[in-house]
């Protein structure tokens, strides 16, 4: 945040519980400043169309929809900006069991954690130990698998990821960039450690073995802008 910049608040939420907190619900009050004093306005209940309302205070002025689509932000993301200008996305997901396309075979098979930074229509991703939500402290490795053209950026070929990824809503970008990854085709052969281990683990309950993940010397915080 710029300490240039002078903040004043805009509304206030309210949450009302009934009895032994089996029934609740939300309301939104404007605040109004007249002569130098805020007052809080008269509040109403909390739509859906309130929500977007509130987001869209953290978007450029002249942005006529919500980056937000189904929730208020989805949980795996740990930082966003979501203006047109600077605008980055960084979110993670748990380890999980994927299929991936290699040359002409598939593989089935438990991949360590993620992290996806998206800025200005450039993904890099980022492998974690564990299933923890990241810190800005938490230590990134090199995701393995081919078609990693450096530490963390990804080698697309010939996909035009600015028409493939494209969207008015972060969350709906999130899944569109995710496919990109997880649904291409691996046709890089400069990463035969990484290939020999994908096909020990193809269809078995075995988990990617932290010990063969490669560390970089970058933390989340080092990334973040």
């Amino acid at each position: 945040m710029s300490y240039s910049k002078i903040f004043r608040p805009t509304h206030i939420l309210k949450i009302y519980h009934g009895y032994n907190y089996e029934e609740s619900y939300i309301e939104v009050h404007e605040i109004a400043c007249h002569n130098g004093r805020y007052i809080e306005k008269a509040g109403k209940p909390l739509t859906m169309d309130s929500y977007r309302k509130l987001f869209m205070l953290s978007a450029e002025k002249n942005d006529i929809t919500s980056p937000f689509k189904r929730t208020l932000i989805d949980p795996r993301i740990l930082s966003v900006n979501p203006s047109k200008i600077n605008r980055h996305v960084c979110w993670y997901d748990i380890a999980k069991k994927r299929t991936l396309h290699i040359s002409d075979k598939f593989y089935t098979l438990w991949m360590p954690a993620v992290l996806y930074y998206l800025k200005a229509n450039e993904l890099q991703i980022y492998a974690l130990r564990d299933n923890k939500r990241p810190e800005l402290h938490t230590k990134l490795y090199r995701f393995p698998t081919p078609n990693m053209r450096s530490e963390s950026n990804f080698c697309w070929g010939s996909i035009d990821t600015s028409k493939k990824a494209s969207s008015e809503y972060i969350d709906e970008e999130m899944e569109q960039w995710e496919d990109l990854v997880w649904n291409t085709q691996f046709d890089h052969y400069n990463a035969k450690e990484t290939i020999k281990i994908i096909e020990e683990l193809d269809k078995t309950e075995k988990r990617y073995p932290k010990s063969k993940l490669r560390s970089i010397s970058k933390t989340l915080k080092n990334i973040l802008p």
